[in-house]
């Protein structure tokens, strides 16, 4: 009797082959993202990480793929990303939550912080 195909698992691994020869190997990359994702997050390693912060780790991720095989997609995703860092960073909100004393409810208030 012949084993069942796993299709799931057939096309994972193949996306991982693909994606492998396009962006080298993943724990590499992991690793050289995760230091330069600190650069970035040094001052945040304990607090929320910032919306902005999140583009700016992605611009990242697609200038580690430009330096495998060129693919013009990764810079223009970068740009992309970039742009949506610059608008983020200019809308920062600073959010205060507190809780009503006669109840549960928690009440948020936004204040837009100009910078």
């Amino acid at each position: 009797m012949n084993k069942p195909i796993n299709l799931e698992d057939q096309i994972k691994n193949k996306l991982r082959e693909t994606k492998e020869r396009e962006y080298g190997n993943y724990e590499v990359n992991f690793n050289l993202l995760a230091m330069l994702w600190s650069v970035i997050l040094k001052d945040n390693l304990h607090t929320d990480i910032k919306p902005h912060q999140v583009a700016q780790c992605m611009v990242m991720l697609k200038i580690l793929r430009t330096t495998e095989k060129f693919k013009a997609d990764s810079y223009l995703d970068a740009s992309i990303y970039l742009d949506m860092a610059k608008e983020l960073h200019k809308k920062i909100w600073c959010i205060i939550v507190f809780q009503w004393t006669f109840g549960s409810r928690i009440y948020i208030k936004r204040y837009r912080l100009l910078g």
